[in-house]
Protein backbone atom coordinates (compact mmCIF):
# COMPACT_ATOMS: atom_id res chain seq x y z
CA UNK A 1 0.00 0.00 0.00
CA UNK A 2 1.06 3.49 -0.91
CA UNK A 3 1.39 5.57 2.41
CA UNK A 4 2.57 9.44 2.80
CA UNK A 5 2.46 11.71 5.31
CA UNK A 6 -0.85 14.19 5.50
CA UNK A 7 0.28 17.82 5.82
CA UNK A 8 -2.93 18.10 7.63
CA UNK A 9 -2.24 15.46 10.71
CA UNK A 10 -0.88 17.08 13.99
CA UNK A 11 2.78 17.74 14.53
CA UNK A 12 2.28 14.80 17.39
CA UNK A 13 0.88 12.26 15.07
CA UNK A 14 4.28 12.55 13.00
CA UNK A 15 6.11 12.65 16.17
CA UNK A 16 4.76 9.14 17.02
CA UNK A 17 5.23 7.98 13.13
CA UNK A 18 1.92 7.53 12.37
CA UNK A 19 1.46 7.65 8.67
CA UNK A 20 -2.33 7.94 6.90
CA UNK A 21 -3.27 5.74 3.80
CA UNK A 22 -4.04 8.13 1.54
CA UNK A 23 -7.13 6.40 0.17
CA UNK A 24 -8.40 6.22 3.72
CA UNK A 25 -8.61 10.08 4.32
CA UNK A 26 -12.08 11.67 4.28
CA UNK A 27 -13.48 12.90 1.05
CA UNK A 28 -14.61 16.29 2.40
CA UNK A 29 -12.53 19.40 2.53
CA UNK A 30 -12.19 21.19 6.36
CA UNK A 31 -14.90 24.06 5.56
CA UNK A 32 -17.43 20.83 4.90
CA UNK A 33 -16.48 18.56 7.82
CA UNK A 34 -16.36 21.42 10.69
CA UNK A 35 -19.98 22.09 9.05
CA UNK A 36 -21.10 18.37 9.60
CA UNK A 37 -20.04 18.58 12.80
CA UNK A 38 -21.98 21.61 13.73
CA UNK A 39 -24.88 20.25 11.82
CA UNK A 40 -24.53 17.31 14.38
CA UNK A 41 -23.81 19.28 17.43
CA UNK A 42 -27.32 21.23 16.43
CA UNK A 43 -28.80 18.06 16.23
CA UNK A 44 -27.53 16.79 19.48
CA UNK A 45 -28.54 20.30 21.31
CA UNK A 46 -32.23 19.59 19.92
CA UNK A 47 -32.23 16.03 21.42
CA UNK A 48 -30.84 17.53 24.64
CA UNK A 49 -33.75 19.83 24.89
CA UNK A 50 -36.21 16.82 24.32
CA UNK A 51 -37.22 16.94 20.61
CA UNK A 52 -37.18 15.21 17.51
CA UNK A 53 -34.53 17.47 15.20
CA UNK A 54 -36.56 15.69 12.06
CA UNK A 55 -39.95 16.69 13.61
CA UNK A 56 -39.50 19.64 15.74
CA UNK A 57 -41.80 22.24 15.78
CA UNK A 58 -41.36 26.17 15.00
CA UNK A 59 -42.25 27.21 18.38
CA UNK A 60 -39.48 24.66 19.67
CA UNK A 61 -36.69 25.58 17.01
CA UNK A 62 -37.64 29.53 17.99
CA UNK A 63 -36.98 28.87 21.50
CA UNK A 64 -33.92 27.14 20.76
CA UNK A 65 -32.41 29.95 18.36
CA UNK A 66 -33.75 32.68 20.94
CA UNK A 67 -31.42 30.60 23.56
CA UNK A 68 -28.36 30.39 21.41
CA UNK A 69 -28.93 34.36 20.74
CA UNK A 70 -28.38 35.03 24.15
CA UNK A 71 -26.02 32.88 24.82
CA UNK A 72 -23.90 34.97 22.12
CA UNK A 73 -25.67 38.19 23.06
CA UNK A 74 -26.66 38.97 19.52
CA UNK A 75 -28.48 42.33 18.95
CA UNK A 76 -30.86 41.02 16.24
CA UNK A 77 -31.61 36.98 17.39
CA UNK A 78 -31.08 34.22 14.84
CA UNK A 79 -34.53 32.66 13.59
CA UNK A 80 -36.21 29.31 13.62
CA UNK A 81 -36.10 29.51 9.69
CA UNK A 82 -31.93 30.03 10.07
CA UNK A 83 -31.73 27.05 12.34
CA UNK A 84 -33.92 24.99 9.89
CA UNK A 85 -31.71 25.79 7.17
CA UNK A 86 -28.31 25.07 8.99
CA UNK A 87 -29.74 21.31 9.90
CA UNK A 88 -30.31 21.25 5.61
CA UNK A 89 -28.23 21.67 3.37
CA UNK A 90 -29.22 24.99 3.13
CA UNK A 91 -26.85 27.13 4.55
CA UNK A 92 -23.32 27.23 6.06
CA UNK A 93 -23.34 28.05 9.77
CA UNK A 94 -21.54 30.83 10.98
CA UNK A 95 -18.61 30.62 13.33
CA UNK A 96 -20.33 33.05 16.14
CA UNK A 97 -23.54 30.02 15.78
CA UNK A 98 -21.42 27.24 16.01
CA UNK A 99 -19.61 28.75 19.40
CA UNK A 100 -23.08 29.40 20.86
CA UNK A 101 -24.48 25.36 19.96
CA UNK A 102 -21.02 24.76 21.43
CA UNK A 103 -21.33 26.51 24.95
CA UNK A 104 -25.20 25.52 25.43
CA UNK A 105 -24.82 22.15 24.61
CA UNK A 106 -23.19 21.11 28.32
CA UNK A 107 -26.10 23.46 29.84
CA UNK A 108 -28.56 21.43 27.66
CA UNK A 109 -27.38 17.85 29.08
CA UNK A 110 -27.89 19.33 32.73
CA UNK A 111 -31.58 20.50 31.52
CA UNK A 112 -32.03 16.82 29.87
CA UNK A 113 -30.68 15.74 33.40
CA UNK A 114 -33.53 17.93 35.23
CA UNK A 115 -35.82 16.55 32.91
CA UNK A 116 -34.88 12.53 33.85
CA UNK A 117 -35.33 13.40 37.19
CA UNK A 118 -38.69 15.31 37.15
CA UNK A 119 -41.95 13.62 36.78
CA UNK A 120 -45.53 15.32 35.63
CA UNK A 121 -47.94 16.64 38.15
CA UNK A 122 -50.79 18.61 37.34
CA UNK A 123 -50.62 22.37 38.65
CA UNK A 124 -52.50 25.24 38.18
CA UNK A 125 -50.09 28.42 37.94
CA UNK A 126 -51.28 32.14 38.23
CA UNK A 127 -47.23 33.19 37.02
CA UNK A 128 -45.73 33.23 33.75
CA UNK A 129 -45.21 28.86 33.94
CA UNK A 130 -44.54 27.57 30.59
CA UNK A 131 -45.56 24.07 29.45
CA UNK A 132 -42.83 21.30 30.48
CA UNK A 133 -41.32 23.44 32.75
CA UNK A 134 -39.43 22.47 35.59
CA UNK A 135 -40.54 23.26 39.06
CA UNK A 136 -37.15 23.37 41.61
CA UNK A 137 -39.30 23.71 44.53
CA UNK A 138 -41.22 21.92 46.99
CA UNK A 139 -44.82 22.98 47.58
CA UNK A 140 -46.15 23.95 50.98
CA UNK A 141 -49.07 24.06 52.65
CA UNK A 142 -50.59 27.97 53.28
CA UNK A 143 -50.16 28.72 56.71
CA UNK A 144 -53.67 30.01 57.16
CA UNK A 145 -55.93 26.92 58.97
CA UNK A 146 -58.60 27.57 56.82
CA UNK A 147 -56.82 27.50 53.58
CA UNK A 148 -57.02 24.27 51.49
CA UNK A 149 -54.28 25.61 48.85
CA UNK A 150 -50.91 24.05 48.16
CA UNK A 151 -48.19 26.36 46.53
CA UNK A 152 -44.62 26.75 45.36
CA UNK A 153 -43.32 29.81 47.74
CA UNK A 154 -41.82 32.76 45.60
CA UNK A 155 -39.39 33.18 48.63
CA UNK A 156 -37.66 31.07 51.37
CA UNK A 157 -39.69 32.69 54.09
CA UNK A 158 -43.27 32.75 52.35
CA UNK A 159 -45.97 31.26 54.75
CA UNK A 160 -49.39 32.23 52.62
CA UNK A 161 -50.73 31.71 48.92
CA UNK A 162 -51.93 35.06 49.14
CA UNK A 163 -52.06 38.34 51.14
CA UNK A 164 -55.35 37.96 52.04
CA UNK A 165 -54.67 34.83 53.87
CA UNK A 166 -51.87 36.38 55.26
CA UNK A 167 -54.63 39.14 56.76
CA UNK A 168 -56.77 36.06 57.77
CA UNK A 169 -54.33 34.65 59.87
CA UNK A 170 -53.17 37.73 61.72
CA UNK A 171 -56.59 39.00 62.16
CA UNK A 172 -57.66 34.96 63.71
CA UNK A 173 -53.96 35.56 66.23
CA UNK A 174 -55.17 38.59 67.34
CA UNK A 175 -58.77 37.38 68.24
CA UNK A 176 -57.58 34.46 70.04
CA UNK A 177 -54.93 36.46 71.96
CA UNK A 178 -57.84 38.83 72.84
CA UNK A 179 -59.65 36.47 74.43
Amino acid sequence: MDTKIDPNIPEIAIREKRLVKVNERPKMSKDAFSQAVVKQNLKTLIERFGFNPDEISVADLQMIADKLSHKVERVKPWTWRYLRSVLGKDYAASGILAMAIESLLPMATNARELYDKAYAVQILAIGNVKPGAVILADSHSCGFLGCPVEFVPRAWNQRYCSPECRKAEAKRKMKSNCH
